[in-house]
């Protein structure tokens, strides 16, 4: 077992006509100095989904080869910049 999780929740978008689901990371928990429970530290707080429940995944961190193959947010921002109209309309 890891000595450190991160945190996420799940959200649902539609996305073209269809539901997609995506993880938003919320935040880490570790063992406590007793080793009996958990300490979680959340920069978010997590929302119930449609059927009232609050569901929190804990995953072990990824390595740092795999967490690079992703995009990211700067990437993603700039790919689309060439599409974004910035006129002021008065």
């Amino acid at each position: 077992m890891a000595d450190r999780y991160n945190l996420y929740t799940m959200r649902t978008s539609n996305v073209n006509g269809e539901e997609k689901s995506f993880s938003t990371s919320i935040g880490v928990m570790f063992k406590s100095k007793d080793k009996d429970s958990f300490v979680l530290r959340l920069s978010a707080l997590p929302v119930a989904n449609k059927e009232g429940e609050v569901v929190v995944f804990a995953a072990p961190p990824k390595d740092k080869n795999e967490q690079s193959s992703g995009r990211s947010y700067q990437q993603s921002a700039t790919s689309h910049s060439d599409q974004l109209d910035d006129s002021i309309p008065f």
